[in-house]
């Protein structure tokens, strides 16, 4: 209840744009009926977002199939799934891209990911689904910017290098560019 909340204090009070869940971080499963689930369901009724930290430092808690499972119960929820299922595990990320395309109310935020794997989910899912990540301060902003723009330069025209850059996260949060 303590939990509920908060979040309830967090959305209504201070404003927040939604909620993120970091299993990884605070060791817990992020569809744990009676851990997560209850927030989850208040996250839910606010009609705020959600985030996942998605990653492969603690696949166990965060793996990309629970959060389909949740994609799935609560389909007028819009997930943001952060990491995508992290750098150097291509069998998380490949597995968050293809969860992605069964649940389209999944939105993913490629930080501290492979290139190679963001181009594969804008590939997947197209660019309106697919969202420029940072993961400052543990990676430099503008050189994960530059390596962004790099990326995007030549395989994409100039609407999905700026949906990807920016516009998307803009709609999601409902704020105007």
């Amino acid at each position: 209840d303590k939990a509920k909340e908060t979040v309830r204090r967090c959305i209504e009070e201070y404003r927040f744009f939604g909620v993120k869940l970091n299993g990884a971080q605070n060791s817990f499963f992020i569809d744990d009926p009676e851990l997560s689930l209850p927030v989850i369901e208040e996250i839910a009724g606010s009609g705020k977002l959600l985030a996942f930290h998605v990653g492969a430092d603690a696949p166990e808690h965060t793996h990309p199939f629970r959060v389909a499972k949740i994609a799935r119960m609560y389909p007028d929820l819009t997930i943001l799934c952060v990491h995508m299922g992290g750098v150097g595990h291509h069998d998380l990320t490949a597995a968050m891209i293809e969860f992605a395309e069964k649940c389209p109310n999944l939105h993913l935020i490629g930080s501290a990911v492979r290139e190679l794997a963001v181009t594969k989910a804008i590939g997947a899912l197209g660019a309106e689904r697919v969202s420029f990540g940072s993961d400052t301060p543990f990676a430099p902003m503008h050189a994960r910017l530059a390596m962004y723009r790099a990326m995007l330069d030549d395989d994409f025209t100039p609407d999905q290098r700026a949906a990807v850059l920016g516009g998307n996260i803009a709609r999601v949060f409902g704020l105007a560019l």
